[in-house]
């Protein structure tokens, strides 16, 4: 029990808190960091750390969680050696009442995502299962490509019979399937590797070494708390922390994210970091720390590692970067560097070790017609144009005065189209064309989609330029996923592609459209908004709107919160598993005869059986042969 309090700490806690008191960088910006604040950048660091060390160990072939506790413990040592003592934060802020507000969502939120105990999601078939089995062969073979010996002692003349070859020929990067989302890259070594990304099968992984399967179900709630509390400190930072603590309290109520915090998939891991990147761009401008711009472009960067669509969050930032000029800062260099780095270590991680998963963003990208190449060079040159101009103070004024003007008129117009005249036909698809539709409906509802949008319009009359990467980030993530949504009301899993970004922008901006103040030199023509009594009037209208809001998301997510799913399958598994040896050669009915082949996945790559999936049944005899040669 010790050890295990002493790895939660070497990795989730003392780096970043080492850090954050010997850089000198970091000193003088934390120390006036509340301290609520100055411990959540304590773990951000820290599991940024982790992560990152992690990720390389595995892809080297050689993670262990005694070396990244080896590792996290150096670094700390070396912090506090190069310190020489001087741990102590000059004039840093003493606790406040303000420290009540994430204890009230810390609490809130384990409530609702551990109301009942997690999934118990380790079979195979289905995306989440892929993500649980592929953290598990992190820890059992310490690398991201599994070595599966039973792949590379079947004859190749007998393949055909237990993996599937690749149908679609346009498909690459692999040779056949040896289960469901596990991709075979070399049968003669055995090398398969996961459909997904690995930075949550990596924390899965830490999970599992820590703490077993309860580990593994418990880290991504654990991480889900992480991110409602960024997404606080995101909103406490530009909308004010009444409205940052309204949006986040909706957020932990909602029954998207209730559900997904106990249900396998890297959306969540994709939300906490990148609202941790856009707290510490923020962060970066009104301290002027070089280190928190590089933290900002690390965390949005590990983003990519969690799941592809995290390019957007990518390049909203770098656009922020880059137009920044317009509210008189400079080119963040110390961001923009790091995070073109990271971006292009990420493209070699896609097309190198998970060539499978790539293979679909590659035929996308070859499936453009020559009537796009124009749109994106002319975009891109429009966009140089732009960033060149506003080196001249008479362009950056007309920048910093019209920016605001023109982005709002956009959401409300792109929002109006994708509300009121999007309709399907030709190449466009029901889903697709009513993307926003299904988002407001079922998830938002009709006053929160009204209300986020009148805060969208406060807020970026308020403070655009200071707050230009959330909301930059907002909007390309908005265009991007409703363009192409492809999420059906009956398809509850697609409803993940709004958890990251779009929802937890929605819910702030509903709390900013009742709390945030606005300032005098607010373009907004409403400026009795700023006198003190028309406030009181328009926070006690948003106290009522978003009562009823959260009453109906409350609502909503009754039916999930006494819901486990798959309980009891753990148990189930382990009495399977425990009536074979490690002689047997186990085998499995194909997918066409019954579901029996979602059991197969954890059987082989968490209990660590010999096992084999038949893929065509329709030979027995050869089966059976080659069966025989096997054993």
């Amino acid at each position: 029990m010790g050890y295990t309090v002493l790895l939660v700490f070497l990795l989730a806690f003392l780096p970043g808190t080492m850090l954050l008191r010997c850089s000198s960088s970091f000193r003088q910006a934390s120390a006036a960091l509340s301290t609520e604040e100055r411990l959540f950048w304590s773990v951000a660091i820290s599991l940024t750390l982790s992560s990152v060390t992690a990720l390389i160990l595995a892809a080297c072939g050689n993670y262990d969680i005694n070396y990244l506790a080896y590792v996290n413990g150096a670094f700390t040592i070396a912090l506090t050696l190069t310190s020489r003592g001087r741990l102590h934060l000059q004039e840093a802020t003493r606790p406040t009442r303000t420290v009540l507000a994430p204890l009230v969502l810390i609490g809130l939120s384990l409530g609702a995502f551990f109301y009942v105990p997690p999934a118990e999601y380790i079979i195979g078939g289905r995306d989440p299962g892929v993500y649980v089995n592929a953290g598990v062969q992190i820890s059992q073979r310490d690398s991201l490509i599994i070595e599966d010996s039973v792949v590379r002692t079947v004859p190749p003349e007998y393949r055909h019979l237990f993996f599937p070859p690749r149908t679609n020929p346009r498909e690459r990067g692999y040779n056949s399937v040896r289960f469901m989302g596990c991709f075979i890259l070399d049968p003669s070594v055995g090398n398969v590797v996961g459909q997904f990304p690995h930075l949550y099968p990596m924390w899965v992984a830490i999970a599992y070494d820590v703490y077993g399967l309860t580990g593994v179900r418990y880290v991504l709630g654990l991480w889900a708390v992480f991110g409602v509390l960024a997404i606080y400190f995101v909103g406490a930072q530009l909308l004010g922390r009444t409205a940052a603590f309204a949006g986040s309290g909706l957020l932990a109520l909602h029954v998207v994210q209730v559900w997904y915090a106990r249900y396998p998939n890297a959306e969540i891991i994709m939300q906490a970091l990148i609202f941790t990147g856009l707290l510490a761009y923020a962060r970066a401008h009104s301290s002027q720390s070089r280190l928190f711009a590089t933290t900002a472009a690390v965390t949005i960067g590990l983003s990519l590692f969690a799941h592809i669509t995290a390019v957007l969050a990518v390049a909203g930032a770098g656009l922020a970067a880059l137009l920044g000029r317009a509210s008189g800062h400079r080119i963040r260099f110390d961001f923009l560097l790091p995070l073109a780095l990271i971006t292009v270590f990420a493209g070699g991680y896609y097309v190198e070790i998970l060539e499978p998963y790539a293979a679909r963003p590659i035929m996308f990208i070859n499936d453009l017609q020559l009537t796009h190449l124009p749109i994106i060079v002319s975009g891109a040159l429009a966009m140089l144009l732009v960033v060149i101009s506003l080196r001249q103070p008479k362009y950056a004024a007309i920048a910093q005065r019209w920016g605001p003007c023109i982005f709002i008129a956009l959401i409300w117009i792109f929002a109006c189209y994708a509300l009121f005249f999007r309709t399907a036909g030709g190449t466009l698809a029901v889903h697709d064309a009513d993307g926003l539709r299904t988002f407001t409906n079922y998830y938002l509802l009709p006053l929160g989609l009204a209300t986020a949008l009148l805060g969208w319009t406060i807020v970026a009359g308020h403070n655009f330029w200071t707050g230009s990467a959330f909301h930059f980030v907002g909007a390309i993530f908005m265009v991007f996923i409703f363009y192409k949504a492809r999420v059906v009301p009956e398809h509850f899993w697609m409803a993940r592609r709004f958890l990251p970004v779009i929802l937890p922008v929605s819910l702030l901006l509903i709390g900013a459209a009742a709390f945030t103040r606005t300032s005098a030199h607010s373009w907004l023509p409403v400026s009795w908004l700023n006198t003190r009594t028309n406030y009181l009037f328009r926070a006690s209208l948003g106290v009522l709107v978003i009562g009823s809001l959260g009453a109906q998301y409350l609502h909503n997510t009754q039916p999930i919160l006494r819901h486990s799913e798959f309980a009891g399958v753990i148990p189930k598994l382990e009495t399977l598993a425990a009536q074979f040896t490690p002689n047997d050669l186990v085998l499995v009915e194909s997918r066409g005869s019954s579901d029996m082949h979602l059991l197969a996945t954890p059987l082989e790559y968490v209990y660590d059986l010999s096992l084999i999936h038949i893929s065509e049944p329709t030979r027995p005899r050869l089966i059976s042969y080659a069966v025989f040669c096997l054993k």
